[in-house]
């Protein structure tokens, strides 16, 4: 594995490797969609993972969040709350400091996510400075769809929406985890449900997948699924 593991974010190792494997199985000249990448831990598995012929799009808003003065404030929340060896597991102390100067001159992080993911893999996405509701996905054909937008029922049931009726689209989110089960659990049920997908969700992470029951992504999780277990 090669992706950045000194990008402050909330994933763990556990979470990129699952990411960086799924990049991986996208087929050359295929596509990638990310939404939500604070300041790019989850970017740089996808980017390492994806072949060289597959684009890479991230769309964030880079903007203050109600309630905070920025995202940055919501991890320093967090960093507080469990302590210094928080920083030291989920990215650099010193490149989370920095990239949080920058946001706070700027009042933006977009100059953060450009540091800590460095101006060769920045140059090489297709970075959007959007909200989600706002990015026109529907003459898109994304063979990947990485969510990790807002935890409220509603909204993750609309981003999840737009990519169901897709058989060559696989699903992928953060946040499969109990305290979220009003929200974003509840959401992918209900989607599901409707939808038929096989959901998935890797040992040891709090990622979850969302496999459609036709094409490409069935043929590859039919016969490589077990590479999320071991």
């Amino acid at each position: 594995m090669t992706f950045k593991t000194d990008v402050p974010g909330w994933m763990t190792d556990a979470d990129l490797n699952v990411l960086y494997k799924l990049a991986s199985m996208v087929p050359e000249s295929g596509s990638i969609l990310e939404v939500g990448c604070f300041l790019g831990r989850s970017t740089s598995a996808l980017y390492s993972g994806k072949h060289s012929s597959v684009t890479l799009t991230v769309v964030d808003t880079f903007q203050k969040h109600t309630g905070y003065d920025t995202d940055y404030d919501i991890f320093k929340e967090r960093v507080n709350s469990i302590g210094e060896s928080y920083v030291d597991a989920y990215g650099s102390k010193e490149l989370y400091n920095m990239a949080r100067a920058i946001a706070g001159k700027e009042d933006s992080w977009l100059n953060g996510f450009k540091l800590c993911i460095g101006e060769e893999m920045y140059n090489s996405l297709y970075v959007n400075k959007t909200k989600f509701d706002n990015f026109d996905t529907r003459n898109s054909n994304y063979n990947l769809a990485f969510i990790d937008a807002s935890h409220l029922k509603q909204d993750a049931v609309n981003d999840i929406s737009r990519f169901v009726s897709n058989n060559n689209t696989l699903i992928v989110g953060d946040d499969f985890d109990p305290k979220y089960i009003s929200g974003v659990i509840s959401a992918i049920v209900e989607v599901r449900r409707a939808n038929k997908h096989l959901l998935i969700v890797p040992e040891n992470s709090k990622l979850w997948i969302l496999v459609p029951r036709e094409g490409y992504w069935k043929e590859q999780f039919r016969n490589s699924n077990s590479c999320f277990f071991d």
